[in-house]
Protein backbone atom coordinates (compact mmCIF):
# COMPACT_ATOMS: atom_id res chain seq x y z
CA UNK A 1 0.00 0.00 0.00
CA UNK A 2 1.30 3.51 -0.68
CA UNK A 3 2.98 4.84 -4.13
CA UNK A 4 6.64 4.31 -5.12
CA UNK A 5 8.45 7.60 -5.77
CA UNK A 6 10.54 7.90 -9.04
CA UNK A 7 13.14 9.30 -9.06
CA UNK A 8 13.89 11.57 -12.22
CA UNK A 9 17.16 12.14 -11.11
CA UNK A 10 20.59 11.81 -9.44
CA UNK A 11 23.54 14.36 -9.17
CA UNK A 12 26.33 13.42 -7.33
CA UNK A 13 28.98 16.32 -6.90
CA UNK A 14 31.90 15.89 -4.58
CA UNK A 15 29.97 14.62 -1.14
CA UNK A 16 26.81 16.09 -2.02
CA UNK A 17 24.56 14.17 -4.21
CA UNK A 18 20.78 15.70 -4.70
CA UNK A 19 17.71 13.14 -5.80
CA UNK A 20 14.97 14.80 -7.72
CA UNK A 21 11.69 12.73 -7.60
CA UNK A 22 8.57 12.79 -8.90
CA UNK A 23 6.27 14.43 -6.01
CA UNK A 24 7.48 16.46 -2.92
CA UNK A 25 8.38 15.17 0.34
CA UNK A 26 7.95 18.61 1.78
CA UNK A 27 6.48 22.17 1.76
CA UNK A 28 8.97 24.61 0.09
CA UNK A 29 9.92 25.15 3.21
CA UNK A 30 11.52 21.97 3.80
CA UNK A 31 13.93 20.91 6.39
CA UNK A 32 17.32 20.21 7.08
CA UNK A 33 19.17 17.71 9.72
CA UNK A 34 22.46 17.33 10.52
CA UNK A 35 22.21 13.97 12.48
CA UNK A 36 20.02 11.36 13.41
CA UNK A 37 19.13 12.74 16.71
CA UNK A 38 17.50 15.98 14.94
CA UNK A 39 16.04 14.04 12.25
CA UNK A 40 13.67 12.15 14.55
CA UNK A 41 13.00 14.74 16.72
CA UNK A 42 11.02 15.38 14.19
CA UNK A 43 7.82 14.62 12.64
CA UNK A 44 7.59 16.09 9.77
CA UNK A 45 8.07 14.09 6.40
CA UNK A 46 11.77 15.77 5.62
CA UNK A 47 12.19 14.66 8.92
CA UNK A 48 11.33 10.58 8.78
CA UNK A 49 12.71 10.84 5.58
CA UNK A 50 16.02 12.07 6.81
CA UNK A 51 15.43 9.39 10.17
CA UNK A 52 15.63 6.58 7.61
CA UNK A 53 18.41 8.10 5.72
CA UNK A 54 20.56 8.31 8.26
CA UNK A 55 19.42 4.98 9.62
CA UNK A 56 20.25 3.30 6.57
CA UNK A 57 23.49 4.83 5.11
CA UNK A 58 26.93 5.06 7.22
CA UNK A 59 28.35 8.74 7.09
CA UNK A 60 26.17 11.08 6.41
CA UNK A 61 26.10 14.56 8.38
CA UNK A 62 23.52 16.26 6.46
CA UNK A 63 20.30 16.09 4.78
CA UNK A 64 17.79 18.64 3.31
CA UNK A 65 14.59 17.86 1.65
CA UNK A 66 12.19 20.78 0.31
CA UNK A 67 9.66 19.92 -2.48
CA UNK A 68 10.55 17.50 -4.45
CA UNK A 69 14.62 17.65 -3.98
CA UNK A 70 16.80 15.89 -1.30
CA UNK A 71 20.77 16.78 -0.97
CA UNK A 72 22.49 14.63 1.07
CA UNK A 73 25.45 15.22 2.02
CA UNK A 74 28.31 12.60 2.77
CA UNK A 75 32.22 13.29 3.92
CA UNK A 76 34.52 10.97 2.29
CA UNK A 77 31.82 10.90 -1.10
CA UNK A 78 29.93 8.45 -2.87
CA UNK A 79 29.73 4.84 -4.07
CA UNK A 80 27.55 3.02 -6.07
CA UNK A 81 26.22 1.56 -2.59
CA UNK A 82 25.33 4.91 -1.09
CA UNK A 83 23.55 5.51 -3.76
CA UNK A 84 21.89 2.46 -4.06
CA UNK A 85 20.68 2.61 -0.42
CA UNK A 86 19.32 6.46 -0.46
CA UNK A 87 17.38 5.73 -3.79
CA UNK A 88 16.03 2.98 -2.51
CA UNK A 89 14.91 4.85 1.08
CA UNK A 90 13.46 7.87 -0.88
CA UNK A 91 11.45 5.47 -3.76
CA UNK A 92 10.05 3.14 -0.46
CA UNK A 93 9.37 6.33 1.45
CA UNK A 94 5.36 6.84 0.72
CA UNK A 95 5.15 2.58 0.71
CA UNK A 96 3.73 0.97 4.03
CA UNK A 97 3.60 -2.52 2.87
CA UNK A 98 6.05 -4.19 1.01
CA UNK A 99 4.75 -6.62 -2.51
CA UNK A 100 4.91 -9.15 -0.71
CA UNK A 101 2.38 -8.38 2.32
Amino acid sequence: MGQTIEIGSVRVVGDVASFTTDRNVSSQDGGQFSGAEEASASTTYPGLLATRLFGAIDGLDHVFAASNQIVIRRPGGWDDEATAAASSEIETFFRFYTDEA
